[in-house]
């Protein structure tokens, strides 16, 4: 059986440019943007918790006192039970849309996903608001933990697919500071309001969110997946500087014969041929060049076989099957593994524990400021950290950023634990304030290990939206952003009784060790995407090779 090899099109690089670089790239940065404004609504669902927490948890309630008293003059309470499923349950449910996403994404597309779901944020904020009872908040927490799932196969999706190569990494890294800038704002306004009316501040952005997408394009391999060709082209047409379609007709042909080679790729692959978007659309096989694909005689006796069967032959079981062999294949599996173990590290590595419980761990390190506003300062220098990122990682490469940043948060950990052991822990057992020196100390380093834990963090998202092939792109994204979530939810849950048992500096001598370990782990494994294009980490993956030299 013949093989189709998946080079590289020449695509934009040799398309004759017929307006300045500003323009051409403006249009990219407005579509990142209104994609990114979803970014922001996602960290309000997920980090939400971080105020409610702090204001309602007490560590020497009972539960059972509390749900038949969970409210006392219209104050809410939570115990440590309580408090610790409410922190974690945004991850916990947060897989469950995540393996959807991957299908509904293929159906609806990227951008009227994205749309579509800042219906049940806004519904979050608005319950959250409005919460009479613990109950309620439960309720709007699986609500937005279940959207943040529902989020991440489209804006991942839609990251790889509408930017050129060069561009990629930087726009898809903005996703980090609005994601920080989400943060700031979040905690801002906890620390100027209480926390029911943050929420319900925050509940107008998804309707602006949703506005502001309807005004930019669908992706443009999408569309030619679904034979809409036209379409396709203007919407290269809007990304490419609002161009004449004689300006783009080189990318569309190159997406266009990937795309053929895809389809061809798993005719052979599943032992039929389906049909391929230029059989149904004779304005797209217009559009190949006349060197394009051309079936082997055993394709051609093939395709003559498979014609003779009922279109509904392929049941929804040998569909999925199709897709589960797809997922197996080196370039699938591979950045699927990869994305899985540093998701892993990144969760038990600190940050993800501690974040919805931020405040509290805060005060325990006596801090020279008011806890809540120290909170703005660990979000202000993870947006620097974000902005860092997208400054960086086209000079230096995504393998140099991330060893450095993970370096940096094991060596902070550390520092932390022993901070802890030293300073706070003589003080809190004999009670003498004098063990209690250079308080600045824990702030900085809790300042620079928001810093590089968002560059940490953000990476292995970088590579969710680059690295896997287009046919398994929805499918596996979705599975590599609910190894996030599912890891986030052990390390949130797990928290307090780790606490408990290794006391704080123990825990992060934990968050350093295994920060060590993802070092190790990313050094020998991972390979250098950046400024490549997508058919290139394809292949990149496909082969043995791993690591740049």
């Amino acid at each position: 059986m013949t093989t189709v090899e998946l080079e590289a099109p020449p695509a934009w690089k040799k398309q004759p440019r017929t307006i300045s670089r500003f323009r051409e790239v403006l249009p990219q940065v407005l579509a990142m943007s209104a994609a990114n404004l979803v970014v922001v609504n996602l960290t309000v669902a997920l980090f939400v918790s971080t105020l409610v927490i702090a204001e309602v948890y007490d560590p020497n309630a009972n539960s059972t006192d509390y749900e038949s008293n969970s409210t006392v003059e219209g104050d809410l309470r939570m115990d440590a039970t309580q408090a610790s499923w409410f922190g974690s349950l945004p991850f916990f449910c947060q897989p469950v849309g995540s393996i959807a996403s991957g299908i509904i994404v293929q159906i609806l597309g990227r951008k009227r996903s994205l749309a579509l779901i800042n219906i049940p944020y806004f519904l979050g904020c608005i319950l959250v608001g409005t919460a009479p009872s613990v109950t309620v908040l439960f309720v709007a927490n699986v609500l937005m933990g279940t959207t943040v799932g529902f989020t991440e196969a489209p804006i991942n999706s839609y990251f790889g697919e509408i930017c050129q190569p060069e561009l990629r990494s930087i726009l898809a890294g903005s996703a980090a500071i609005f994601y920080q800038v989400g943060m700031f704002v979040l905690f801002v306004l906890g620390g100027l309001t209480d926390w029911r009316t943050t929420a319900l501040i925050l509940s107008a952005m998804p309707l602006i969110t949703i506005l502001v997408l309807w005004r930019v394009p669908e992706s443009p391999i999408w569309l030619i997946a679904q034979g809409r060709i036209k379409d396709a082209e203007a919407a290269l047409c809007w990304l490419r500087g609002w161009v004449e379609p004689s300006a783009v007709q080189d990318e569309l042909e190159a997406l266009i014969q990937y795309y053929e080679n895809i389809v061809a790729l798993s005719n052979q692959e599943n032992g039929e041929v389906k049909k391929r978007p230029s059989d149904a659309s004779p304005e797209l096989a217009g559009l190949l060049p006349s060197n394009g694909l051309q079936m082997s005689a055993d394709e051609k006796k093939m395709s003559e076989q498979t014609s003779d069967r009922p279109k509904s032959s392929r049941s929804t079981g040998s569909k999925v099957l199709e897709m589960g062999k797809l997922i197996l294949q080196p370039e699938s599996l591979r950045p699927l593994i990869l994305t899985f173990l540093a998701f892993t590290f990144y969760g038990f590595g600190g940050m993800p524990s501690i974040r919805p419980f931020l405040v509290m761990v805060l005060d325990e390190f006596c801090l020279p400021i008011e806890t809540k506003w120290a909170t703005v300062v660990v979000a202000a220098t993870g947006f620097l950290g974000s902005v860092a990122l997208i400054s960086l990682v086209s000079k230096l490469g995504k393998r140099m950023v991330v060893l450095t940043s993970t370096a940096a948060c094991t060596a902070c950990c550390l520092l932390l634990g022993l901070y802890h052991f030293l300073s706070i822990l003589p003080a809190t057992r004999t009670g003498d304030q004098s063990y209690l020196v250079a308080t600045w100390l824990p702030l900085l380093l809790f300042a620079i290990f928001s810093f590089a834990n968002i560059i940490q963090g953000q990476v292995p998202w970088l590579l969710v939206a680059e690295a896997f092939p287009f046919r398994t792109r929805g499918v596996v994204g979705g599975m590599a952003a609910a190894s996030f979530y599912i890891m986030s939810f052990l390390a949130a849950k797990t928290f307090l009784s780790m606490d408990n048992a290794l006391q704080l500096y123990g825990s992060f001598w934990f968050f350093g060790a295994i920060n060590g370990v993802c070092f190790v782990y990313l050094y020998f494994q991972l390979p250098e995407t950046e400024g490549k294009s997508l058919e290139e980490i394809e292949r990149l993956f496909a082969g043995k090779k791993r690591r740049s030299k």
